[in-house]
């Protein structure tokens, strides 16, 4: 109970009184990892039924500012996501490479950042747009610092455009 009252005046501070109306909840599948799990409140739920409360309780108080706030779930059990978001990751993280590249950073591994990964769960889950929220696959990375062919590049431009989901570039542009 603490945390939900708690994350209610953030949520409120954050629309309300500083007007972001755009907000990226990320991670969110770190909420019902099983250590997470060990410590809620109430038990006799599962962590799905916990995740899609939580989720709830945030587009509630969202709404209740009468402010059009647009939320994006980001790393985050599908399921629970239905209905309480805008817009949600439909992928993992695009990463700065077509393959994963290991060793994966400890802070990572629930994750394998990559271009096809991103691509291929772009691609068979477009039939999510528009139904339950616009797809997000992730942001466009142009950096010098990816290892892309311009084939490569092209495809992941054509895969993004072809879902009609959000596009987001992470890049600074005055650097690219």
């Amino acid at each position: 109970p603490g945390v939900r009252d708690y994350l209610k005046v953030v949520l409120s501070t954050m629309t309300k009184t500083w007007g972001f109306s755009y907000l990226k909840l990320d991670f969110l599948y770190s909420a019902i990892l099983p250590d997470a799990f060990e410590n809620l409140h109430d038990r006799t739920k599962t962590r799905a039924q916990v995740l899609a409360e939580a989720m709830s309780m945030i587009a509630e108080t969202i709404e209740e500012g009468g402010q059009d706030v647009y939320l994006l779930g980001c790393g985050s059990p599908l399921g629970a996501m239905i209905g309480h978001v805008h817009a949600n990751r439909v992928s993992p993280d695009a990463g700065l490479a077509w393959l994963p590249e290991f060793p994966l950073p400890w802070w990572d591994r629930w994750n394998l950042p990559s271009a096809r990964g991103m691509l291929r769960n772009t691609l068979s889950r477009l039939s999510q747009h528009g139904r339950w929220w616009c797809n997000d696959p992730d942001c466009m990375l142009l950096r010098t610092t990816t290892t892309f062919t311009e084939t490569e590049i092209v495809s992941i431009l054509t895969i993004k455009a072809m879902s009609g989901g959000s596009f987001i570039l992470s890049d600074d542009l005055s650097q690219v």
